[in-house]
C-alpha cells in the first residue's frame, strides 16, 4: 500500500462520533487521535470497568470554539471513508508537545 501524501489534519470521526486529529495513513485506514469535552473515558470490557483519564488541551483546536477539550489517550485506526475534515483547525504551540508525547508513548508501547 502507498502512503497517503496528506497527513496531519483535523476531522470528524463518524464511526467514533467525536473529533480526531489524523496523524497517519494509508490508502485505506488513518491513523488518528479522538477529542472529546469529558475528562475521563469508562470502558466495559469483560464485565469490568476501566476508567482512562483524557490529557486536558489549553486552547480547542477549533478557533470559533471556547469549550474546554480533552484529547483520549489512546490511538485509534479507522477506515478513510470515516472521517471527514476540518479546515482552519490547528493546536497550540503546548497542545502539539502534548501530542508529540502521546505520539511517542503509543510507539514505544507498542515495541
Amino acid at each position: 500500500m502507498s502512503k497517503d501524501k496528506r497527513k496531519n489534519y483535523f476531522g470528524y470521526n463518524r464511526h467514533r462520533k467525536h473529533y480526531s486529529y489524523v496523524y497517519d495513513g494509508d490508502d485505506k485506514f488513518r491513523k488518528n487521535l479522538l477529542i472529546s469535552t469529558k475528562p475521563v473515558v469508562r470502558v466495559k470490557r469483560k464485565g469490568k470497568t476501566k476508567i482512562f483519564n483524557n490529557v486536558p488541551l489549553e486552547k480547542h483546536p477549533n478557533p470559533k470554539s471556547t469549550k474546554q477539550v480533552y484529547l483520549i489517550n489512546r490511538k485509534y485506526v479507522d477506515k478513510k471513508s470515516n472521517i471527514s475534515v476540518r479546515k482552519g483547525w490547528k493546536f497550540s504551540k503546548k497542545d502539539k508537545i502534548k501530542v508529540c508525547e502521546i505520539l511517542n508513548k503509543n510507539e514505544k508501547s507498542r515495541r
